[in-house]
């Protein structure tokens, strides 16, 4: 059996990644949907715990990963980047985000920092849209392209948060809820392309050599 390579078992933890955070992201927009539906708020608990806890066990994951393995290594030495930090922000973002819908439950009459949460979705979604991608220029590409749909919805997914926190109007509940459900459907159906993660050689003619040496 051929040993897989470096980039390869990158690619495999990637998605494995991306699937988790697409079932969790869905999770808390059909949690959502059916407050919306019962107006109970049990199931907004429910939700908001999915964030604080999701976003809690997202970011340990990234932060405290031990360097047991190549992968392991090499994960960590590709991530010791704007990639990891941008990971690790998306994470604690979600994790303020539940905190701060959990403190609305007990405290209603904070109105103001009822807006917090959809801020901080957009803020997600801005992340996503600015996601770094290192391997092969057009799997980069492919990457960046979905990578910015997902925050394009995250966006829109805070804005009708916000939006439903001024107004109550119930077609803004649906709306966040919505876009929140496509972007876990988006993170949960994406696969890294190939090429991704893959070093990129530098090669330079004789030409190039001499106007560098000159």
């Amino acid at each position: 059996m051929s040993e897989v390579s470096v980039p390869e078992l990158l690619r495999h933890s990637s998605n494995v990644l991306h699937v988790v955070e697409g079932v969790f992201f869905s999770l808390v927009a059909l949690a959502a949907l059916v407050e919306i539906k019962t107006s109970s708020l049990n199931w907004r608990r429910i939700w908001s715990l999915f964030l604080l806890v999701g976003g809690a066990f997202l970011a340990a994951c990234l932060i405290f990963q031990k360097e047991t393995s190549q992968i392991s290594r090499a994960w960590l030495n590709l991530q010791a980047s704007p990639m990891r930090v941008q990971h690790i922000a998306v994470a604690v973002l979600l994790f303020v985000a539940g905190g701060y819908e959990l403190i609305l439950l007990r405290r209603p009459d904070l109105k103001t920092i009822g807006y917090f949460s959809g801020l901080l979705l957009m803020v997600v979604g801005v992340l996503f849209c600015v996601h770094v991608q290192k391997g092969a220029p057009k799997a980069v590409a492919y990457s960046l392209l979905y990578h910015r749909a997902v925050g394009l919805f995250f966006i829109l997914a805070g804005i009708s948060r916000m939006a439903q926190r001024a107004t109550h109007k119930i077609s803004w509940n649906y709306a966040w809820t919505f876009f929140l459900l496509l972007c876990g459907f988006l993170m949960a159906t994406y696969r890294e392309p190939s090429g991704a993660f893959e070093p990129q050689r530098v090669s330079f003619s004789s030409e190039d050599m001499k106007s560098l040496l000159q």
